[in-house]
This record gives C-alpha cells, sequence and structure tokens, in this order.
C-alpha cells in the first residue's frame, strides 16, 4: 500500500499510473509521512480530483528538490495552495508543472518561485497564462541566477511580456535549454532575444516556433551563430524570409554538433535552401531535419541529398 511509505524515502516515482480517486487518502497519507522526501514525481496521473489533497500534502515536504506535477490537469483552484508548499521548500531545485492548464492562477505559483534562489529548471509550458506572467516570471529569473532550463511555451506571454522576458534572462549566463515557443510575439522581441543568447554562451535547446518573428529573427540568428553549443534549434512558422539563409548557413557551421534543426515555414526560397543544404553536409550528427513549406525548387534536391548521405 502507498499508504505504507516510510519516513526515510528520499525519493518517490509514481509516474504515469492513472492514480484512481480511491487512493488519494492513502497518497496524501504517504506524502505527509514522507518528510524526507526529495524527489517526488506524479507526472502524467489526471490528478484532477485528488490535486488538492495532494497539494496540501506537499507542504509538509520542506527538503523536496524535484517535484513533477505535469500533465495532471491541475485546476486552477489549487495554485495558490501549491504556492504555499513552493515556500515551504527552499531547496526546491526543479519544477515541472507543463501541460495542466493553469491560465493566470498560475501568476501565484510564479510569485512563490520569485522567493527561492535555488530554481535550476522550470518547465511550465502550455498553460495558457497569459500577458500577466510576464513581470512575475521576470522576477522568477531575477532570484534564481543559475536557472540552466526555462521551458515556457504556449503561454501568451505577448511582445512586452516578451521583451521582459529576453532583458531579464541577460542577467544570467547559465541556461542550456531555453523553450519560449508560441508565446504570441512581435518583432519588437527578437533583439531582446539575440542579446539573452549572447549572454549565454552554453545554450544547447531553443525553441522559438510560431512567434511571427518575420525578419527580425535574423538577429537571433546571427547570435546564435557566435554559439558553438546548440543541439537543438526550432523556429518553425516565423515568416522569416529569404534574408535568412545566410544567418542560417551561419548557425549551422558554427554548431557542428547540431542534432535537430526545424525551419518549417519560413520561406527560405531555393538560393537560401541549397545554401543551407550545402553547410548541411559538413555535419554528421544530425537526427531530425524539418525544412517544409520553404518554397524551394527543384534546384534544392541535390544538394539535399548529398547532405542527408
Amino acid at each position: 500500500s502507498v499508504g505504507v511509505t516510510l519516513s526515510h524515502l528520499l525519493l518517490l516515482n509514481l509516474n504515469n499510473n492513472d492514480i484512481p480517486v480511491e487512493a488519494s487518502d492513502a497518497l496524501e497519507c504517504a506524502i505527509q509521512k514522507s518528510t524526507a522526501l526529495e524527489v517526488l514525481d506524479l507526472g502524467n496521473n489526471k490528478l484532477l480530483e485528488v490535486t488538492s489533497k495532494v497539494v496540501k500534502a506537499l507542504q509538509h515536504l520542506n527538503l523536496i528538490k524535484k517535484l513533477n506535477l505535469s500533465s495532471n490537469n491541475v485546476p486552477s483552484c489549487v495554485s495558490e495552495e501549491l504556492a504555499a508548499a513552493i515556500k515551504s521548500s527552499k531547496c526546491l531545485k526543479k519544477l515541472w508543472l507543463y501541460g495542466n492548464n493553469l491560465q493566470s492562477s498560475a501568476v501565484v505559483i510564479l510569485e512563490a518561485l520569485s522567493e527561492l534562489s535555488t530554481l535550476k529548471v522550470l518547465s511550465m509550458n502550455n498553460n495558457q497564462i497569459g500577458e500577466e506572467s510576464g513581470d512575475a516570471l521576470v522576477s522568477v529569473i531575477n532570484s534564481n541566477i543559475e536557472l540552466k532550463e526555462l521551458r515556457f511555451g504556449s503561454n501568451k506571454l505577448g511582445t512586452i511580456g516578451g521583451v521582459r522576458v529576453a532583458q531579464a534572462l541577460q542577467s544570467i549566463c547559465t541556461l542550456k535549454s531555453l523553450d519560449l515557443g508560441d508565446n504570441v510575439f512581435s518583432q519588437d522581441v527578437s533583439s531582446e532575444l539575440a542579446a539573452a543568447i549572447k549572454s549565454n554562451k552554453c545554450l544547447e535547446l531553443l525553441w522559438l516556433q510560431g512567434n511571427n518573428l518575420q525578419s527580425s529573427a535574423v538577429v537571433i540568428l546571427e547570435a546564435l551563430s557566435e554559439l558553438s553549443t546548440l543541439k537543438v534549434l526550432n523556429m518553425n512558422n516565423n515568416q522569416i524570409g529569404r534574408e535568412s539563409g545566410d544567418a542560417l548557413v551561419s548557425v549551422i557551421n558554427s554548431n557542428i554538433e547540431l542534432k535537430e534543426l526545424r525551419f518549417v515555414s519560413n520561406e527560405l526560397g531555393t538560393a537560401g535552401g541549397v545554401r543551407v543544404a550545402q553547410a548541411l553536409q559538413s555535419i554528421c550528427t544530425l537526427k531530425s531535419l524539418d525544412l517544409g513549406d520553404n518554397i524551394f525548387s527543384q534546384d534544392v534536391s541535390s544538394e539535399l541529398a548529398a547532405a542527408i548521405k
């Protein structure tokens, strides 16, 4: 039984178990008794009806370092209780809350996180939080200057929020993974994002898809070309234009261990497609490549074939 959890337990992983409502009391009891718990993974359990009890129990875990509540349909009504649990856990380093549709209620969670200084990983993708999250996320970044991974895609940050977050990221230098895709940005965000990239020389993973950055994204690509650490780049659906070709070539030439490149719907054109395909021939690490909807012609095919070989 879950309820007999020992008080000295350090790790509890119940990920992807579809925990039933009937187990909520036992789970609550187990968490309350596990006061030494450092890692708790309850992701992918559809906890909607039992979340309130679980979150209240979390307030007993003062030593928790890693907490995963992602993809649980966490209701917005428990956000304040979760914020209280975060405030009681001064050692929290990694938090996963993606895919919970928290909407604007997530702001109180961000405000609680801003009281920490230990956070290294924050994943809150797909919560549709809204533009009001911008200032709260900035406070989290300012307080947690050793942040290594920030995933905040599909949260409707908007242009103003995007600018503020990008400016805050310029003050840290530890970031390895950044996801700000699908946040309803405009071209005004690009220069600040470029500056943030230049500050984080160890960046390995970057998702900026679906932000309608258009030609302004070229400055982001130019900043990425100053790195040598990039492994994943997703800039799908930004309508960047043909002027992006040379800049993307520079990114590829500088990051020879690139494993994933997604550049769909950016209007590269035939000349840009040829140059990008030629650049890809110089690397051998690529595992995933998507150049769809870029207005190529048949002239690109032979160069792409050589890149695939």
